[in-house]
């Protein structure tokens, strides 16, 4: 399995590219699995994305909510202004480790561990 340029994929690398199922944004993370042979899905990265949690407009109960709460491995609060104060309104982001499949030939290597 190779990257774009070419370079051998090895598990442990440092990658950035674009998985099946992140709605097409980039992530950078490490490369855990390869599957030798493959023509496509022959990768799985680890990785960590942002996301804000506030409840959705067109949702109607706090289930949703409390669901991505809940997964969240880290959550956080902030002003969504900048500003704190008493009636500032709070924006929750979570922050979750992820994998995904994806293809080694659209991803680029980013570091090698030695």
């Amino acid at each position: 399995m190779h990257y774009k340029d070419g370079q051998k994929a090895e598990i442990g690398d440092i990658v950035k590219g674009v998985p099946y199922n992140t709605g097409g944004k980039t992530v950078v993370g490490e490369l855990i699995q390869v599957t030798p042979g493959s023509e496509s899905c022959n990768c799985i990265v680890a990785f960590v994305m942002i996301e804000n949690i506030a409840r959705k407009e067109n949702e109607t109960d706090d289930n949703a909510l409390i669901y991505r709460a809940n997964n969240a491995h880290v959550l956080q609060a902030r002003p969504a202004d900048g500003l704190a104060g008493q009636n500032a309104h709070y924006v929750a982001h979570a922050l979750n480790v992820q994998t995904d499949y994806g293809q080694c030939s659209d991803f680029e290597l980013v570091h090698r561990p030695e």
